[in-house]
């Protein structure tokens, strides 16, 4: 519905207006002018505030235009026509006119306006009347409705079972990462436990080492030093540069465990053996270096009772007291190892070392292995060879009157001694290891130059820890695998 318009034209232009138009059947001008009521003072204001002449009601006096419209006469003019009293009453009367015509005129275009109004309210009360009014949406007919609320249920158990699929896989992996959760945390005490456990070791193992006074690596530094200085010395001076009973030295090795006497070894191809005679006299060293230190390992580091031999020489003082300490480290480990000490310390205050008892065990060796030695081998050497007996035997009650029980291992004591790179308890000189490197891998072993010797201490829980004081040092063929041709050459020169 539209607000009423009112006309912002001057009192001229008011005048040069078209004449007002009354619809047909439209509402009469006393109808407008009661709903027009609140409007009058606003234009009767405006009104009031100009000057116009007087417009006659029925527009005889006014000149029609050829647009069809009127306007005011052209004055004519000034009349020569003078009086005072007649001028004064035509003026009021004049006045008076004005005024009135003012008035209607005003009312005729209100009632333009109103009349405007209320035949376009007309109008769109027609139009609404005579508007084909929208139907009213019909309600879905039973079928429809049956079928879509399948149609809606379905969706909705869609959704449902895809929410419950989503459920059970997220409880799935929550279970498994509980489950993931669960091991590592295992894992994790395991690892504690294990890494509590080496502390515990470490700690226990340097006061022991503290306790006894000479440590693990002390002990090494020792024994390394006793081959590498006197013991290699001697044996590289007097040493044979070539075995001349070659197949009764042979015989002697390997009764003694010294070269290797496994059945697969001796099967072995020729370029994998041990050969007794070299053209640069190596093999003769290293078999006089290896029966030296296997026979001071098994005089002194096979017990610890080796001095309780000259208390009685012909009981069997030394055995007896050996049994009698596995006896005690059955039960009491620790006790044991006190009690040993205690009888060592004993010992060696009551029966030093002698040189009779050292001088009969080196003639005992001489006797044995005189084959490896040179023509040099003199009385000098003899009393240099007895001295490192004797040096030998003091390291030896050094070792065991630590905490520790000693052990150690001749080629005899493996099943089938084969070379592995890495090995913790054997190695190759470090020339040979870095000339051949992984083709030393799987190798036969043809004897230990020396043995390996292990320190095993007991812990808290009684159990013992071995640790090496001393690898073996492993002779390894460093031959390449002949080809066939050689094989055969070999095989023709060993028939003549």
């Amino acid at each position: 519905m539209q607000s009423p318009v009112f006309s912002t034209a001057s009192p001229h232009e008011m005048m040069e207006a078209e004449p007002p138009r009354r619809p047909e059947n439209g509402p009469t001008e006393k109808d407008n002018w009661n709903e027009r009521s609140y409007d009058i003072p606003e234009q009767r204001r405006h009104y009031d505030r100009s000057q116009v002449q007087y417009i006659s009601a029925d527009h005889s006096d006014l000149d029609q235009t050829v647009d069809g419209k009127y306007r005011q006469p052209r004055p004519n003019k000034p009349s020569h026509h003078t009086g005072t009293a007649s001028n004064t009453l035509d003026s009021k009367s004049d006045k008076r006119s004005t005024f009135t015509g003012i008035v209607k005129t005003a009312a005729q275009f209100l009632s333009i306006g109103d009349s405007g109004q209320s035949s376009q309210k007309d109008q769109m009360r027609y139009t609404q009347r005579s508007a084909p009014r929208r139907a009213p949406r019909s309600a879905p007919a039973p079928s429809e409705q049956v079928k879509r609320e399948p149609l809606e249920l379905q969706e909705i158990r869609r959704r449902a079972q895809s929410l419950e699929n989503t459920v059970h896989g997220l409880t799935k992996e929550l279970k498994k990462a509980h489950e993931e959760v669960a091991v590592l945390k295992k894992a994790v005490t395991e690892n504690e436990a294990i890494i509590n456990r080496a502390h515990a070791t470490a700690i226990s193992t340097l006061a022991a080492n503290v306790s006894r006074g000479i440590t693990d690596d002390m002990i090494r530094e020792e024994l390394n030093k006793f081959l590498q200085t006197e013991f290699f010395s001697w044996c590289a001076d007097l040493c044979t540069e070539k075995i001349l009973d070659e197949q009764a030295a042979l015989h002697k090795l390997l009764q003694d465990g010294i070269i290797n006497n496994r059945e697969s070894y001796l099967k072995s191809p020729e370029y994998l053996k041990f050969s007794l005679n070299t053209p640069d006299g190596s093999g003769p060293l290293a078999l006089l270096q290896a029966v030296l230190i296997h026979r001071l390992c098994y005089l002194y580091l096979c017990d610890a009772y080796f001095l309780a031999e000259e208390l009685l020489p012909t009981s069997n003082n030394r055995s007896s007291l050996y049994q009698l300490e596995q006896t005690f480290g059955q039960t009491q480990p620790n006790a044991a190892i006190d009690w040993r000490i205690q009888t060592v310390e004993c010992l060696e205050k009551s029966v030093p070392i002698v040189n009779e008892s050292l001088q009969r065990d080196v003639q005992i060796f001489v006797k044995e292995y005189g084959f490896l030695l040179s023509e040099k081998f003199d009385e000098e050497g003899n009393q240099d060879l007895v001295q490192i007996f004797a040096n030998f035997a003091k390291l030896a009650l050094k070792l065991w009157k630590t905490r520790t029980n000693i052990k150690w291992y001749d080629l005899n004591s493996f099943t089938e001694p084969h070379f592995q790179p890495g090995n913790p308890w054997i190695e190759v000189e470090h020339s040979l290891m870095s000339r051949m490197g992984r083709q030393l891998n799987g190798r036969p072993i043809g004897l230990f130059i020396h043995p390996v010797i292990t320190s095993q201490s007991p812990s808290k829980s009684d159990k013992m820890e071995e640790v090496v004081w001393l690898k073996a040092l492993a002779w390894i063929s460093d031959k390449d695998e002949p080809t066939n041709l050689e094989e055969v050459g070999q095989a023709d020169s060993h028939r003549v």
